[in-house]
């Protein structure tokens, strides 16, 4: 309890440090009359193609599950609960262990739970790593240098390359598994069942073209704050940002990722033309959206019977069933 206190302190500081470095740069008086210039159009599409955005993802995690398959609604509204409970609680990764946890109140073994979320991923990063290298392709010269674009993209390919043999690599990886103590076992067991699922070749292709999708949506809501600005970028570019914006949210300095994006957005878009007031300006209605996104989430809990607050304290106390599931 103490170290986790100590770490959301620590992350909190660094995020302030972050924000208190760039308004340190910034002219105030400016990012009130570009907010200001936000019409209620381009924010209600941009906050609508979020929602597209998310209920892609469900549909994502939907269609990686192979056994006992729960209703596609349910998965979607689901990943609304899941945004708001990764947000406030602090655990790395919480976001996959919710979801296995939820799929084991909807009769999904855990090694089934297990092998979806490990689809999911899969599909994530070569979708990633895609856009990392069109990012290296198009803007890793003028950003970073011509020798750090070189060495990431083989990193990136590298990476790519492997991914297919991802079941070999966590085989060999079990072995290590077994041996760590009072945890070691079962989680190896757990795995042992994730693996007996054969990876599916059609089903990969599928998740990987929705996640490609939901990224191209995920920069069309900037793209659509980006009309308001007095620099028009094209799209593809836009595309290149998403990939950073996704890595930005495993960076240790702010609570669960929030607002790490933005702050991305307001040190990029500056390489695309974007005036530093316009890119804040941006940056910080996106937030707003996104945390539109997460309040949803805590709504659903006093709207939804079968997964509420009660209900989920008691699903890391005991095995048990949501009362409504089927």
């Amino acid at each position: 309890m103490r170290s986790s206190l100590f770490r959301i302190t620590v992350q909190a500081s660094l995020f302030i440090l972050i924000i208190w470095v760039l308004t340190s740069k910034l002219n105030m008086d400016s990012i009130v009359p570009a907010i200001q210039s936000f019409s209620f159009f381009p924010i209600a599409v941009a906050t609508l193609l979020m929602l597209v955005r998310y209920a892609l993802l469900g549909t994502r995690w939907w269609l990686s599950i192979t056994n006992n398959r729960p209703p596609l609604f349910w998965s979607i509204q689901t990943e609304w609960h899941i945004l708001f409970l990764e947000f406030v609680i602090p655990f790395p990764d919480a976001e996959d262990i919710f979801r296995i946890l939820l799929l084991k109140f909807r009769n999904v073994t855990d090694g089934s739970a297990i092998r979806s979320v490990i689809r999911m991923r899969l599909a994530g990063v070569a979708v990633l790593l895609c856009l990392l290298l069109l990012f290296f392709i198009s803007w890793g010269q003028a950003v970073i240098g011509q020798k750090s674009t070189a060495l990431y993209s083989v990193v990136a390919l590298f990476i790519l390359f492997l991914l297919p043999f991802t079941d070999f690599f966590v085989r060999n990886a079990l072995r290590l598994v077994k041996h760590v103590p009072k945890i070691g076992q079962p989680l190896a067991k757990r795995l042992t069942d994730a693996l007996e699922e054969p990876q599916k070749s059609g089903l990969m292709t599928v998740l990987f073209l929705v996640s490609l999708l939901q990224s191209v949506v995920q920069a069309a809501v900037i793209f659509v704050l980006l009309s308001k600005t007095s620099q028009s970028i094209p799209f593809l570019d836009i595309l290149c940002l998403v990939p950073l914006l996704n890595l930005s949210f495993i960076l240790p300095l702010s609570i669960q990722g929030f607002g790490l994006p933005e702050t991305c957005l307001i040190f990029m878009l500056p390489f695309f033309g974007v005036p530093l007031e316009e890119a804040t300006a941006v940056a910080l209605v996106h937030l707003l959206i996104y945390s539109t996104m997460i309040f949803m989430g805590a709504c659903l809990f006093f709207i939804n019977s079968e997964l509420t607050l009660k209900g989920l304290r008691n699903m890391f106390r005991k095995p048990g069933r949501f009362p409504d599931a089927k």
